[in-house]
């Protein structure tokens, strides 16, 4: 994943990368095999659990554990591992958004292909209205406007405050306004 050295470092002196957890200088291949099965252990491992595995004395593992460093090594391993899990998750969260985004093209251009298809005259008032609105929800998204319900409040509020304004000094806007919300009852069926 991250370029650790290849082979466990079984050779001993030949650990020129110094890695903590193969085998060091001056360590037996015994006293590393020891080594070996603490490190695996894992966050449970201790010495007796290592002396019961192999078969061993706990206080010969206790010295080559104080001799080798053990403890360290092992918790050098295990941040080793986690920062490799850590890599592992972040290329796959990557992977993840490339592919959740060509899904999302496909899914975009098989919505385009159907409303090139879509005859709005075939559609009711309610389900124009409602492809008018998130028409307008995605083009205001587009150009960085704000979509959330107070803000669009606020502007019909204000919209709607002109709207008063001008039928009140148009007597011809009011007729027109009154025959509108007239024909909206009827479609919606109040």
């Amino acid at each position: 994943m991250t370029g650790r050295p290849k082979g466990g470092g079984l050779e001993g002196a030949a650990n020129p990368q110094q890695i903590r957890w193969f085998r060091q200088k001056g360590e037996s291949r015994k006293a590393y095999e020891a080594f070996a099965v603490y490190r695996d252990l894992g966050i449970g491992r201790s010495l007796p659990k290592v002396a019961t595995h192999l078969g061993k004395s706990l206080e010969l593992m206790k010295r080559w554990s104080a001799r080798h460093e053990w403890v360290d090594r092992a918790a050098a391993f295990d941040a080793n591992e986690d920062f490799e899990h850590m890599v592992a998750m972040r290329e796959q969260r990557l992977k993840q958004r490339i592919n959740d985004a060509k899904l999302a093209r496909l899914i975009k251009q098989k919505v385009v292909d159907r409303m090139n298809n879509l005859d709005a005259s075939e559609l009711t008032p309610k389900q124009l209205i409602q492809w008018f609105e998130v028409g307008v929800k995605i083009e205001r998204l587009c150009l960085g406007d704000s979509t959330r319900a107070s803000d669009t409040i606020t502007m019909h509020a204000q919209e709607e405050s002109e709207l008063m304004k001008a039928v009140e000094r148009d007597p011809e806007l009011a007729n027109d306004a009154a025959q509108l919300l007239a024909r909206i009852r009827q479609v919606e069926g109040y």
